[in-house]
């Protein structure tokens, strides 16, 4: 079973069709204001060996969009106004998720910028010892 992971008007936004390999950033105002799905497929074979094709498209449960976000699970379920977390609505943790960075994203940009830094500081520091050479 393949599963995609997209935001509704993403090829009509983007000018193509998602990838199979990655999904896209969630939003908090995607499509039309609409929320991000996923779309099953399913092949099995038949006693003729012809492939049947099921397809579903859904929509994602809150904790799939934290996995995607690189959230904990259940990251989002906090107390509501004045309700416990375990009531929290799936409305405001999807805005949550779609107004924030992805954890995996922001991770990686933040050690390319630590080795960037790095970089400079040896650079600097090299050209100073040079001066004091002459």
């Amino acid at each position: 079973m393949k599963v995609y992971c997209f935001e509704p008007g993403i090829t009509k936004r983007l000018g193509h069709k998602p990838s199979e390999d990655c999904t896209m950033t969630l939003r908090a105002q995607m499509g039309d204001n609409q929320v991000a799905v996923a779309y099953n497929e399913e092949i099995n074979m038949e006693e003729n060996n012809k492939p049947i094709i099921t397809s579903t498209v859904r929509r994602l449960m809150p904790i799939e969009t934290e996995r995607l976000m690189g959230f904990p699970d259940n990251h989002t379920r906090i107390e509501w106004d004045g309700n416990d977390e375990e009531d929290c609505p799936d409305t405001p943790r999807y805005k949550c998720c779609g107004n924030s960075m992805c954890v995996n994203c922001m991770e990686w940009i933040g050690r390319r910028i630590s080795i960037v830094e790095a970089l400079i500081r040896e650079e600097n520091k090299n050209v100073e010892c040079s001066e004091f050479d002459n």
